[in-house]
């Protein structure tokens, strides 16, 4: 919200004129990404990522313990499948940077 203006009088009235900016402070294209993560949970730790309209930068996934197990560059292909072979069952985040800023989501490998 920001005050655009205000005007007062002798009587002791003061009149303020204000203008709705933006109700969360962030722009329409500064909006995150919106990340869908399937299926959820994964039994073979195979999983699609889909990040909508935004371009994927970089891709990360961490353990419940927050390490990183499995790190991507940029890339092309939206949806885009991956595997978590070698992992075993449990909670873990993924983590993009996109285009339009970052996106997380929880995964669980049964």
């Amino acid at each position: 919200m920001a005050f655009t203006g205000f005007g007062g009088s002798t009587s002791g009235t003061t009149d303020f004129t204000q203008e709705l900016v933006s109700a969360t402070g962030l722009a329409e294209r500064d909006r995150p990404a919106d990340l869908r993560v399937w299926p959820n949970p994964t039994p073979d730790g195979t999983f699609t990522i889909d990040a909508g309209e935004a371009r994927i930068l970089g891709l990360e996934v961490l353990d419940a313990s927050g390490r990183l197990v499995r790190s991507l560059g940029a890339l092309s292909a939206a949806p885009f499948t991956m595997e978590l072979g070698g992992l075993g069952a449990g909670s873990y985040t993924v983590r993009l940077l996109t285009d339009r800023g970052p996106a997380v989501a929880r995964l669980l490998r049964q």
